[in-house]
């Protein structure tokens, strides 16, 4: 088993409706609650620090203030709880409007100085590849911001195509795919895709266990591209075992600078943290 120290860069706070248990309302979401429960979790599997996310889930009936105060949280989670939780990103509605979202990326930028851009397109209602991402990508290059998007397979908003088509569109932004690995069939797709960006990184969320992909991943485009994120939700649990760690330690067929990589050197180079 490696001692590597382990970054997760795919975690979640607030409520996820696609898992199983019942979810507390969002006004009854504490901060401080959370952390004391997160934090359990990732000392009991040996998980250093994290990046911290929003859901998007969250409800929105007065529209752009609902997004300023999930990213707001965002912030406070990092200001608060800096030591553990290092890095914080926000997010942008399509939907509420180009003007609305520009505004809000130049204060994720600047005021909340959050680390990145996180969209969930399957929840949030627009194909990722919506003309309406072209100025708010554009907006993310000039604020020197990584991209995160989900490329869940079983989501026809979120297919895996459509992540080359916006790092073809824009090659100088960092895009990491998010929760990408989840099939055979999408891991090839994505295998040919990371061949031609080369400014896509992928996350090792749900990855899929057979084939020992993740090892032809580290083959084809490198260890230096992959960073370990678990999609750790807690209201409610979305899982009692982070297994994608679990099989990264154990794994006799990945080498030990790979995995010291993947779990921790690829993450602080990303966000450029110390250490």
């Amino acid at each position: 088993m490696t001692g590597s120290r382990i970054f997760d860069i795919h975690q979640h706070f607030g409520l996820v409706q696609v898992a199983q248990g019942p979810a507390m309302p969002d006004a009854e979401w504490n901060l401080d609650q959370d952390y004391r429960q997160r934090i359990a979790i990732m000392d009991r599997f040996g998980i250093d620090q994290c990046a911290m996310s929003p859901t998007q889930q969250y409800e929105r009936p007065t529209g752009q203030p609902d997004t300023r105060r999930f990213n707001n949280l965002a912030a406070e989670y990092k200001r608060r709880y800096r030591d553990r939780f290092p890095v914080a990103l926000g997010t942008v509605e399509l939907l509420h409007g180009e003007k609305e979202g520009l505004a809000e990326l130049e204060r994720i930028a600047g005021e909340l100085r959050l680390d990145g851009v996180v969209w969930h397109h399957h929840f949030q209602g627009t194909a990722m590849v919506d003309r309406r991402m072209w100025p708010f990508l554009k907006k993310t290059a000039e604020l020197k911001l990584p991209a995160f998007v989900h490329v869940m397979a079983e989501s026809m908003l979120e297919s895996a195509w459509q992540l080359e088509v916006l790092a073809d569109a824009f090659p100088e932004v960092t895009f990491i795919g998010l929760a990408g690995m989840t099939q055979l069939t999408q891991c090839r797709y994505l295998l040919g895709i990371c061949r031609r960006c080369p400014n896509i990184h992928l996350d090792t969320a749900a990855l899929f266990s057979l084939g020992r992909v993740l090892e032809e991943f580290i083959e084809h485009i490198g260890s230096e591209r992959i960073v370990f994120g678990s999609d750790l939700y807690l209201d409610p649990l979305t899982y009692e075992v982070p297994y994608v760690l679990l099989g990264i330690r154990e794994s006799r067929g990945i080498p030990a600078h790979d995995k010291e990589n993947i779990l921790w050197n690829n993450a602080r180079r990303l966000f450029r943290l110390p250490g």
